[in-house]
């Protein structure tokens, strides 16, 4: 059997030799399909499926509150973790954890990182021991404590010059000496996914950093993750319902529905990439149908091959090997194909999923993701492979079994009866329907991409533009911080071309920022449920810069200090909710415990998303509430090329060593925010424009095959007197009949894929009539344009000739 095997395999490689050219048509139309499906795979099996290189993963939880009216809450203030880690120790090991930037520097280089803030006791429960160094110790999480540090293998090897004496060793980090304890593995870069770590500090030192060290032991002040190792045989449900009652009356705020709810954290703990898991899903479906599409095409082709060696076929069958035997060689030679084209697709799927940016929901940094061609990418690839082999080798294997040798034989040629390529105008009718699918969702994306990029046309401004500044890299007190501002203000609006100049805590459209949420009456004016508002710290002149109109009142001034009472602009959102018939200008505003004057009415500005519902915002003087971290806006009349060199000059005039980054005009900051929906629309329409590129070789090949098929009927036909033209209309009529049967059957599987996407789309239905319209259009239209080559060609037979050959 294995020698018949082997015969069988070295027979189909010379077959796809003698054939060079439709040899690599196969293979390449093969790895084209398959490589979009592996470098979708790839990303996903990063992002959202690899399990942290950690002992027993499955073992490990996120720790989240939640309550009925706000939902999950992911944040803990310190002494709330630690009741949780006292309390739980019976049933599970619980860390804390924070994220932040830090400038880390030696004596003649320095870096921005990311840190992870985090209790001494995180590399122990999540059972990662240091390379180097003995780790945080109890003590390290003290008061007072020194400023102690582990760093990543990368930042060992490039600060550090992967120097072995590193432990003990004293670096600076944000101005401040800080001694070395620890190397983490090379493999472990924190506990983000898709976000490297590069220094971990212990959560002591947070707000000490940003010289607030009074905020730790803030009860209200939330501000950690939580992460817990369960105990062996103590499930989530009864860890969950444990913390709950031990935790109720502490983290409640007198909500009594208050609970503890836990979620797997194997994979990370996924606030980054949870927004890829939708467009991933949907890409993945994507690609499928391109595999799909690209099998197709495959199957026909071998199909036509098939057709061709019908006469070699049928003396093999008749010189004694069964239908089986013949079935099974055209079997492996499908498998050759599928072979050599996983090969060539692992290899391009996994280069394009490496050079494919993907950054966080805000377009921000680029996420950083292990894309490898690691095992379970290899059996995905091998399981493709297998599966494409069978979908292409089916159609050519079946045909072997109805073949007829004796009518072969004795009509000479490849010939039969059977099928007359009914079969592969099927396979094609399937192209033409999934390729009307991606057409309609790429349709449908794009104008959804239009319709967000229209909602505000005035901050698509290349005008405006914002860096970010955080004044914790040079260890600037809060006193300090407020000198810089006000001298950095006086500077930017000096440079030439500056008509305005400002400070913001986060800009329109940013995911995050500042946000109080408070319970039903514990405000006043009073509301029965909970509220939640955005908080927005602004200086002067921010309304004005950024293009948000001032409706009544005035804008923020210099004479806003903290040292007088607080003030506040509100939106017309908030003005709706508080004070319904108008007038909130110069009355009280109070929430919690602080109280605020408003002072002016702003019009509504969509802060989180461009999708969302306008939500309720208040504004806050810069100078009344102090934040270590801000975008310097300026509006200019000159191009921002001109700009931004006399803006770096500015900020080194106040403090050489402070750093201006990401720079970016309002309009880059919109685009920034619309990073998946871009990304969704024009892979979408990539893989459709592949898709009808693969269909459109299809129907080339049917219509050559037909051609080629009906050499004689069409020579008779122009011996007798037939227009060429008429020729030529009857073979284009053959392909429109296809295309209307792939309209009708895509359009029924296209109206469940609207309807599975109708939640991702803006401003426009899953049944826009535009889209349903054009779609099939173009299918047609590159139909046609795909069969008119061979059909015009075949109205250019010799009539004498085609009748003599036969």
């Amino acid at each position: 059997m294995l020698i018949d095997v082997g015969r069988d395999v070295r027979y189909a490689w010379r077959q796809l030799r003698r054939q060079p050219g439709l040899s690599a048509v196969t293979i390449v139309t093969l790895a084209l399909g398959l490589g979009v499906n592996i470098a979708v795979f790839a990303v996903m099996q990063a992002a959202l499926l690899a399990s942290l290189p950690i002992p027993a993963p499955d073992r490990l939880v996120q720790v989240y509150g939640w309550t009925p009216t706000g939902g999950d809450h992911f944040d803990f203030s310190y002494p709330l973790y630690v009741d949780a880690r006292d309390r739980g120790r019976q049933m599970a090991a619980i860390t804390a954890y924070a994220t932040g930037i830090v400038g880390m520097a030696t004596a003649d280089r320095r870096e921005r990182v990311v840190a992870e803030f985090t209790s001494a006791n995180y590399f122990a429960v999540l059972g990662v021991s240091p390379a180097l160094g003995p780790g945080f110790s109890g003590r390290d999480e003290l008061r007072g404590a020194p400023l102690v540090a582990i760093v990543s293998d990368r930042l060992w090897r490039t600060l550090l010059d992967g120097s072995t004496s590193v432990i003990g060793r004293a670096i600076s980090v944000d101005g401040q000496s800080c001694t070395i304890v620890g190397v983490a593995p090379a493999r472990f870069s924190g506990i983000v996914t898709g976000q490297r770590a590069d220094v971990w500090l212990t959560v002591n030192q947070y707000f000490p950093l940003e010289h607030r060290p009074d905020h730790l032991d803030v009860r209200t002040s939330s501000w950690l993750s939580l992460l817990a190792r369960l105990e062996p045989g103590v499930s989530r449900e009864q860890f969950a319902a444990q913390m709950t009652s031990a935790l109720r009356a502490e983290g409640s705020e007198g909500d009594p529905a208050w609970s503890i709810r836990v979620r797997s954290a194997g994979r990370g703990d996924e606030m980054l990439v949870g927004d890829l898991g939708r467009p991933l899903r949907l890409l993945t479906l994507v690609v499928a149908l391109v595999l799909v599409i690209a099998a197709a095409n495959v199957a026909n082709l071998l199909l036509a091959r098939s057709y061709a060696r019908r006469p070699e076929l049928a003396i093999r069958q008749s010189l004694g090997a069964g239908a089986a035997r013949l079935a099974r060689q055209l079997l492996i030679e499908a498998a050759l194909v599928a072979i050599i084209g996983t090969v060539a697709a692992v290899a391009a799927g996994l280069a394009v999923a490496r050079w494919f940016e993907i950054r966080t929901v805000a377009g921000g940094a680029a996420l950083d993701l292990s894309i490898r061609p690691n095992a379970i990418v290899l059996l995905f690839g091998a399981a493709l492979a297998a599966i494409a082999a069978l979908a292409i080798g089916l159609a050519p294997a079946l045909a072997v079994t109805r073949l007829s040798p004796a009518d072969v034989i004795k009509r000479g040629d490849g010939r039969s009866t059977v099928g007359r390529g009914r079969l592969r105008a099927w396979l094609t009718v399937v192209q033409m329907a999934l390729s009307l699918v991606l057409v309609i969702g790429a349709g449908l994306f794009l104008r959804t991409l239009v319709n967000l990029r229209s909602i505000d046309p005035a901050m698509l401004t290349d005008r405006t533009i914002a860096a970010t500044l955080n004044l914790t890299l040079r260890g600037y007190d809060e006193a300090r911080g407020r000198q810089f501002y006000d001298r950095l203000l006086e500077r930017a609006r000096m440079v030439p071309g500056v008509d305005a100049a400002s400070l913001a805590f986060v800009l329109p459209v940013t995911p995050g920022g500042m946000r109080e949420n408070l319970n039903a009456r514990r405000t006043d004016p009073p509301v029965d449920v909970p509220i939640e508002f955005d908080v927005v710290p602004v200086s002067p002149q921010f309304f004005r810069t950024v293009g948000i109109a001032l409706v009544q009142g005035r804008d923020f001034a210099g004479s806003d200090t903290a040292a007088l009472p607080p003030v506040a602009i509100i939106n017309e959102r908030m003005q709706q909710r508080f004070w319904p018939s108008g007038g909130a200008v110069g009355r009280t505003f109070t929430a919690g415990t602080d109280r605020y004057t408003i002072v002016g009415l702003a019009r509504d500005s969509k802060y989180r998303s461009l999708r969302e519902t306008p939500r309720m915002t208040m504004y806050l003087p810069l100078a009344q509430i102090y934040e270590p971290t801000v975008n310097l806006v300026i509006r200019t009349v000159l191009p921002v090329e001109q700009v931004v060199a006399g803006l770096r000059d500015a900020v080194r005039a106040v403090d050489s060593g402070l750093p201006l980054y990401n720079v970016r005009t309002l309009s880059e900051h919109v685009e920034r925010s619309l990073y998946f929906d871009r990304l969704r629309a024009r892979l979408i329409a990539s893989l459709a424009l592949l898709a009808l590129v693969l269909s459109a070789a299809g129907i080339y090949g049917v219509v050559s095959y037909n051609v080629a098929q009906r050499t004689r009927e069409v020579g008779i036909r122009l011996a007798l007197g037939a227009e060429r033209a008429a020729i030529l209309r009857m073979l284009l009529a053959g392909t429109a009949r296809l295309a209307l049967v792939g309209v009708a059957v895509g359009a029924g599987i296209a109206a469940v894929f609207a309807r599975a996407i109708e939640s991702q789309l803006f401003g426009v239905s899953a049944a826009d009539p535009v889209t349903l319209a054009a779609a099939p259009f173009i299918l047609i239209a590159v139909a046609l344009a795909a069969t008119f080559v061979p059909a015009r060609r075949a109205t250019h037979i010799d009539p004498m000739l085609a009748v003599r050959t036969e």
